[in-house]
């Protein structure tokens, strides 16, 4: 059938007949893996046919070849050349969307920001788009972060945040991770700070620094349970692990604090004591709140790198119940 088809195309150019011929001889190409034989007849037909009922179909499929065929660059345009050509069809928006995630796979930063940003402004008003547009959003925040700017990645999170909320999506959905994650990132914008705090210097100034991570420990618990409002299991594994891990690094920090140069030599032993007195119930807390995290993992059937951060964790205060296993 093919070879009838290129006879019609090439003996008789003029005929009636030519575009559904291109079109069939693209169509059986992909179905014997010619791809490069597809892809080169579907462009064809969108070049030279342009009023052609094919022809988004020809250039969809063209693209799509494209991709599966690790031809990323050209993939990318050509679904952006399909949003151009075709912007009423309903699979305009979608197809349009898979050019970022092209773009991804070609590590292109400035192309994903452009065609995240874009589908939201031209496509987020339809109620269709709602979970594409928290899905790319999320993409201009990672990229920011990755870039080491502060100021764009939190703004970039946030409007995650307050495009799932302002669109009235629901948590405990598929969707729910988008904002998880955003508020999750946020939080630990901070929380490395925090984890840098260690106590040091003079009686007093150790004293400060006590009272300053008793704040940070009571804001930053605060704010990674606001993440589990949106109910997305692997965040709030995530949240959960830290909740623990705060707790454990004030602990930490009273354990490993040393002795100001104010204290006698025969105070030392005090002092070390009314400290290990602060951190015992610090340390019980961190525990109770990683045994927790761990039974909630076990209730999701969860295996994720916070899982395993929270076994590593309590394998140092209890190892046989919570044996450590060579992956």
């Amino acid at each position: 059938a093919t070879k009838a088809y290129e006879r019609i195309i090439n003996d008789y150019p003029d005929s009636p007949f030519v575009e559904e011929a291109v079109w069939f001889v693209g169509i059986n190409s992909e179905r014997f893996y010619d791809f490069e034989k597809a892809i080169r007849t579907h462009l064809t037909l969108v070049r030279q046919f342009p009023n052609s009922t094919h022809r988004a179909d020809a250039l969809f499929q063209a693209s799509l070849l494209e991709e599966q065929t690790q031809k990323y660059q050209s993939a990318a345009k050509n679904y952006e050349r399909y949003a151009q050509l075709f912007p009423t069809r309903k699979d305009t928006a979608e197809t349009f969307f898979r050019a970022g995630k092209v773009y991804e796979k070609l590590n292109d930063n400035r192309n994903q920001i452009r065609i995240y940003e874009k589908f939201a402004r031209e496509y987020g008003n339809d109620p269709a788009q709602n979970s594409r547009v928290v899905e790319g959003l999320p993409r201009i925040a990672e990229i920011y972060e990755s870039q080491g700017k502060r100021r764009q990645t939190k703004k970039a999170w946030q409007r995650v945040i307050d495009e799932f909320n302002r669109r009235g999506m629901q948590a405990g959905t598929f969707e729910a991770q988008y904002p998880a994650k955003a508020a999750f990132r946020i939080v630990e914008m901070d929380f490395v700070r925090y984890e840098t705090l260690k106590l040091k210097g003079s009686l007093k100034n150790q004293g400060r620094i006590i009272k300053d991570m008793q704040r940070w420990i009571k804001e930053l618990n605060r704010r990674y349970t606001d993440v589990l409002q949106y109910k997305s299991s692997e965040w709030n594994i995530a949240a959960l692990y830290r909740m623990g891990h705060i707790f454990q690094l004030f602990a930490q920090a009273l354990y490993d604090a040393p002795i100001p140069p104010s204290v006698s030599v025969d105070m030392e032993d005090i002092y070390r004591t009314q400290l290990e007195d602060v951190a015992l119930p610090v340390e019980d807390e961190a525990v109770s709140k990683y045994e927790f995290a761990y039974n909630k993992s076990r209730e999701f059937k969860l295996t994720t790198e916070w899982t395993k951060r929270i076994v590593k964790a309590l394998n140092k205060y209890n190892p046989s119940d919570y044996p450590l296993f060579k992956e």
